[in-house]
């Protein structure tokens, strides 16, 4: 598996399957949040956690790739998609997605501004990745998304929803995150390659998407 940062919430996965190259794209934006969002980019599947108009931005993926945007299962060229209803604290309709590729799990928590409840994390189940709004404000803080990942107990985390924003977000890069996590094994990186052989057997690691 591969993953690639697009700034904000977003991120593309990509790996080659018995079906095929597979790639998809997880909460693409509008231009209007203050990231550009990449012209070229294409897949086969996109998901988005939050419909909102004035975020959400399917249509700028290439390739007429398949939309989720909605709770339930899904599966194209042997990438599988689970989505289960997390709405925000004030009610707004969104979405969590566990993928399912190359033997590897990952939980997106898309623009999520609350901790999850036990019983979405007792649906979701276990996962070795796990990808969570850290910025505050808009969406879930540094505190919150580093007692969030002690609950977890992922293999592999990569923190999203920082930095310079016309979107309300407190944290500008993720030092203060990590100093929090108490991680000892931190890489930046612009594409992560990951396989189940490569998961850390012990200490937990942190990867920083970079553009």
């Amino acid at each position: 598996m591969q993953i690639v940062g697009h700034g904000l919430g977003c991120i593309e996965l990509g790996a080659k399957t018995p079906s095929g190259e597979v790639r998809l794209v997880a909460d693409p934006y509008q231009n209007t949040t203050g990231f550009r969002f990449p012209r070229t980019l294409e897949a086969e599947i996109v998901t988005q956690s939050l419909p909102r108009a004035d975020w959400a931005n399917p249509e700028a993926v290439g390739g007429n790739p398949f939309l989720i945007s909605m709770p339930g299962e899904y599966e194209v060229r042997q990438l599988f998609v689970y989505g289960f209803r997390a709405p925000l604290r004030g009610g707004e309709e969104h979405t969590i997605y566990r993928y399912e590729l190359d033997r590897l799990s990952l939980l997106h928590l898309g623009a999520l501004d609350r901790k999850p409840t036990d019983e979405e994390l007792e649906q979701v189940g276990d996962v070795d990745i796990l990808v969570l709004p850290i910025g505050g404000g808009a969406v879930l803080g540094v505190s919150d998304a580093a007692e969030l990942v002690q609950v977890i107990e992922p293999r592999i985390v990569i923190p999203i929803w920082y930095g310079e924003s016309k979107i309300p977000l407190k944290e500008k890069d993720a030092k203060r995150f990590v100093s929090e996590l108490g991680a000892k094994h931190v890489e930046e990186t612009a594409k992560f390659k990951c396989t189940r052989a490569m998961l850390p057997e012990e200490d937990m690691q942190v990867i920083l998407l970079s553009r």
